[in-house]
This record gives C-alpha cells, sequence and structure tokens, in this order.
C-alpha cells in the first residue's frame, strides 16, 4: 500500500498526475482540494459533499484513492 503524501505540494502533484484516471465525481472532489485545500481540511464530509454535490460516501472513496 502506497503511503500518503505529508506535504501539500506534492499531494497537490499527486492528486493532478491521477485527475484522469478518476471517476467525474472524484474528478470535481480532487480539484476543489487543490484549489481549496482549506475548505477540506476543515469543513465537515458532509458539507464538502453538499458543496460538489456529490454523496458523502464520494468524498471518502476520494480519500481512499489517495491511500488517506
Amino acid at each position: 500500500m502506497k503511503h500518503p503524501s505529508h506535504d501539500f505540494d506534492t499531494l497537490r502533484s499527486e492528486i493532478m498526475a491521477r485527475l484522469p484516471q478518476l471517476s467525474k465525481q472524484l474528478q470535481n472532489i480532487a480539484r476543489l482540494a487543490s484549489e481549496h485545500p482549506n475548505d477540506i481540511g476543515l469543513q465537515a464530509v458532509t458539507m464538502i459533499a453538499r458543496h460538489i454535490g456529490v454523496a458523502p460516501s464520494a468524498t471518502i472513496r476520494f480519500a481512499e484513492a489517495l491511500s488517506y
């Protein structure tokens, strides 16, 4: 299992590299995560999901896809 990135620049690079491989829902979450990291870091999963228009479980799948 791959270990998650510990600094934001590395994480952002990894997210952008994997973007084409993600589903449309996960791509939307990835874009929000890279463009608004404080929103992702400080808001509840349900609030993030509502903002993007996806199910809360999609945010969990996104985190799992990045080994979090």
